[in-house]
C-alpha cells in the first residue's frame, strides 16, 4: 500500500522535481554501493589485521623458544667454563703451595704471632727464662706442627687423657 501511495505522489510531481528526485535516488544508490564496497574493504582489512596478529604471536613464540634454547646452550657453556676455571685454580693452588715456604702463614700474619707471644707472656707471667724457653720451643716446632702433623694426633690424645 505504501509503495502505491509513493507511486501516485511521484506521478503527481513536476517534471523538474521528478528528475531531481531520480537523480538523488541514483546518488543514494551509488552511495549505498560505495558503502557496501567500503564495508567489504573494512572486513578484509580486519581479517588481514587478525592474520597479522596471529602471525606476530607465532613469531614471538618462536623467538621465545629460540631464546630459551640459546640460554640453555649458554648455560651449558658457562658450566664448562666454570669447571675448567676451577680445575685451573686448583692446579695453580697446588703449584703455589709447593713453591712457598712451610711457615708462610707465620710470615704473612705477624699480628697473629705477636698476639700469640703476648698471650704466652700473660700465661707465663714474669718468668723471663721460662718465657724465652717456651718461645724458642714454639719457634722451632710451630712450623712443623702446623704443616707436617696430621690434623688430629695419632693416637687420639683424648683417650689417653680419659685414662
Amino acid at each position: 500500500m505504501i509503495s502505491v501511495i509513493r507511486r501516485w505522489r511521484r506521478d503527481d510531481l513536476k517534471p523538474q522535481t521528478k528528475a531531481d528526485l531520480e537523480r538523488l535516488e541514483g546518488e543514494v544508490h551509488a552511495l549505498e554501493v560505495e558503502r557496501g564496497t567500503l564495508d567489504e574493504k573494512r572486513a578484509s582489512l580486519a581479517q588481514d589485521i587478525q592474520d597479522d596478529t596471529n602471525r606476530l604471536h607465532r613469531i614471538r613464540r618462536r623467538i621465545e623458544g629460540l631464546s630459551a634454547f640459546v640460554h640453555r646452550h649458554d648455560e651449558a657453556r658457562l658450566k664448562q667454563t666454570k669447571e675448567r676455571l676451577q680445575e685451573e685454580r686448583a692446579e695453580i693452588g697446588e703449584r703455589v703451595s709447593a713453591q712457598l715456604p712451610r711457615d708462610i702463614a707465620l710470615l704473612l700474619n705477624p699480628s697473629l704471632v705477636k698476639r700469640a707471644i703476648e698471650r704466652l707472656d700473660q700465661v707465663l707471667g714474669s718468668d723471663a727464662h721460662a718465657c724465652a724457653r717456651v718461645l724458642d720451643l714454639l719457634l722451632d716446632r710451630l712450623p712443623g706442627l702446623l704443616f707436617d702433623e696430621p690434623e688430629f694426633p695419632d693416637p687420639d690424645i683424648r683417650r689417653g687423657q680419659r685414662a
